[in-house]
């Protein structure tokens, strides 16, 4: 691991922005297996979660809020359905639409995933003195709103 003594080497923002991305992409299969291994993949157990601090919500909310298509957050929740993770209800307000609430076994289910996650979690950033954790946030939260502010491209 490098330290903090060693002069810094010149990274260009293309070579940053692929380090960025392999490290997202690992860090993002790592806590996804992990998670899967006791039950549940990260998606699920975000919806579930989602569902737990926040009750029922109609599918186009998770929708929206997990940026997905109507399609994909159908199938997302019919497989929590079928393991009785969440349910289905009629929305009294709208009766074209349908409210979705985490069942207590999902409640279960998601609880046991986050432990994992927590482990792993504290386990790759625990490598961080709390300094760089620290550092390592504001520089994320720059990245963040630069890239919010960006204007995106057109194709």
């Amino acid at each position: 691991m490098p330290s903090h003594q060693e002069t810094p080497q010149e990274v260009t923002a293309d070579e940053l922005f692929a380090q960025y991305l392999t490290t997202h992409h690992r860090l993002r299969r790592l806590v996804d297996e992990a998670m899967t291994g006791c039950g549940l993949a990260l998606t699920r157990t975000k919806a579930l979660e989602y569902l737990r601090v926040n009750g029922p919500v109609q599918q186009r909310e998770l929708a929206l809020l997990f940026g997905y298509a109507p399609r994909s957050i159908t199938d997302l929740i019919d497989g929590l359905e079928r393991d009785g993770m969440a349910i289905r209800t009629d929305d009294p307000h709208d009766r074209r639409a349908k409210l979705v609430a985490v069942t207590p076994a999902g409640i279960a289910a998601a609880a046991s995933a986050m432990t994992v996650r927590n482990q792993l979690i504290e386990q790759v950033f625990g490598a961080l003195t709390e300094a760089d954790r620290s550092h390592f946030h504001r520089l994320l939260i720059q990245i963040d709103t630069a890239a919010a502010i960006a204007p995106q491209a057109s194709v």
